[in-house]
């Protein structure tokens, strides 16, 4: 699960989120925004943001799940916590759906390292085997 493709709990992540769009007056959307936060006052991330994060949470439908899932993640991955991947791979494995967790504790929200890298590409060879097999 990379942190761009989604977030099992975006509810979690809204304080985070929050700061990173206001904060970043460089980006004429950040700073767009962050004039419409100032204007409608906090009402907006307490109403409006935080029905839409959880109206959309992948967590809420997680009994509409079935497919086998991999997931990895980097603990250094500030982006994401960590957290996410566990409580995912948690409600995959109460579901009984087949999944795996990999997690490199050194690395971030990219595996760079040599030895990672590899492990990595193991991994994701190795679940495309055995969901995907042989197209031959």
């Amino acid at each position: 699960m990379n942190g761009e493709e989604g977030v099992f709990h975006y509810f979690s992540l809204l304080s985070t989120q929050i700061i990173n769009v206001v904060t970043r007056p460089w980006e004429k959307k950040s700073k767009a925004l962050s004039e419409k936060y100032v204007l409608l006052g906090d009402m907006v991330p307490d109403v409006l943001i935080m029905t839409s994060l959880l109206r959309f949470s992948p967590s809420n439908f997680v009994n509409n799940w079935g497919t086998p899932q991999l997931l990895i993640h980097g603990s250094k991955d500030y982006r994401l916590p960590e957290t996410e991947s566990i409580g995912a791979f948690h409600a995959l494995q109460q579901r009984g759906i087949r999944s795996r967790l990999v997690i490199f504790p050194d690395e971030n929200h990219w595996v760079l390292k040599q030895g990672n890298s590899l492990k990595w590409h193991y991994e994701v060879f190795r679940w495309f085997d055995e969901f995907v097999g042989d197209s031959s």
